[in-house]
């Protein structure tokens, strides 16, 4: 490496990034995987892998990570040689991080699980280099090791396994064009590269492993994964949704019909509940936003909701308040929120919110 390029990727370190920093926009709408896509990775006389599958992607969708991650165990203990487990409980792992980047205690275990999934996968790649099953988990993880690195600032590893990623999960479709889950990490992908930080992209002629973006495949990949996607259908309806409200307006209908088939269908999920009072708010329906709220943290919820679910739902509710003018119901709700368990995003809204309720 020249000492130029070398200077360049000390800079991105220490200037651009520093740690417990909220990552970019861009960055966090590659990270929001909530469950594992896996299509064509089992024979389809493997039964008790599908159906460990099956058991772990609905306790992923559900939001119960606890859960996914025992049957995450279980599939590596029954299949060692097969990096589903690893890449299980690798994907898993994104999803608790996505929540908030800056809490550090899972990068061990994440970049242990996606390490331990690359060499496996590698493996089926080698016994059998015509089907998709390897290539496409190959491509998941690094997939994983992006976002991992990209939330640490480590932007020299995270471009190489972006890369990586791309050319696993175009390798795993060429094989088998039908495999939907494969677009929905593949979209992500294209749509992280094309949208990188301004940064970012003023150094890229330097960083040769940069990918080349597209967001222009980026939605409709992540849409076919929506409608046909095996075990990542609903995981990529969410992500759908979130990449359409940030960056396609045009779209926020289509957005908000997924998002209301999976509130209804998953209601203890509370990335989908809150995801959906934003679509709310976006679309500006706050009696809607409103009553939302309050059957999220009501006493008729499915399930219990934990207090920092419940502050994030209540900032929605103060959003509501302040777009109907009502200043005092809004003040009330403000002073009442703990702020204690709320994400570093979530205590930057907050303080946001206080200083445009003094402003008023």
């Amino acid at each position: 490496m020249t000492s130029n390029k070398a200077g360049h990727l000390r800079a991105l370190h220490t200037h651009h990034i520093r740690r417990g920093a909220v990552v970019s926009r861009c960055l966090q709408l590659l990270v929001i995987c909530l469950s594992c896509g896996f299509g064509s990775a089992t024979a389809a006389s493997d039964k008790s892998l599908a159906e460990l599958l099956e058991q772990g992607v609905q306790s992923q969708l559900q939001g119960d990570y606890d859960r996914s991650s025992q049957i995450a165990q279980q599939m590596k203990a029954n299949f060692p040689t097969n990096a589903i487990g690893n890449a299980f409980e690798m994907n898993t792992l994104v999803t608790r991080l996505s929540w908030d980047t800056t809490d550090t205690q899972f990068d061990g275990a994440l970049e242990s699980e996606a390490k331990g999934a690359l060499k496996l996968c590698k493996q089926q790649i080698r016994r059998d280099p015509d089907a998709a099953a390897g290539y496409h988990l190959c491509g998941q993880a690094h997939f994983a090791l992006t976002f991992l690195y990209a939330a640490r600032g480590s932007y020299y590893s995270a471009g190489r396994h972006s890369s990586k990623t791309i050319e696993q999960l175009e390798a795993a479709l060429e094989r088998d064009p039908n495999l939907a889950d494969a677009k929905m990490h593949l979209g992500a992908t294209y749509y992280y590269a094309d949208n990188l930080p301004p940064f970012v992209k003023a150094i890229s002629r330097f960083l040769w492993f940069i990918p080349t973006g597209n967001s222009e495949k980026a939605l409709p990949y992540m849409r076919d994964a929506a409608e046909n996607g095996e075990y990542l259908g609903d995981a990529a309806k969410f992500i759908f949704a979130d990449l359409v409200m940030s960056s396609e307006p045009t779209l926020l209908e289509e957005a908000g019909a997924y998002l209301t088939n999976l509130v209804r269908r998953y209601p203890a999920n509370r990335r989908f509940q809150l995801k959906h009072m934003q679509y709310l708010a976006q679309t500006e329906r706050y009696p809607e936003l409103l009553n939302a709220v309050d059957s999220f943290t009501g006493p008729e919820h499915c399930c219990p909701v934990a207090s920092v679910d419940e502050s994030i739902a209540r900032l929605w509710r103060i959003r509501a308040y302040l777009a109907l003018n009502d200043q005092g119901t809004a003040e009330l709700e403000f002073a009442s929120i703990d702020t204690a368990d709320l994400p570093e995003w979530g205590q930057q809204w907050h303080s946001k919110l206080g200083q445009q309720l003094a402003a008023r």
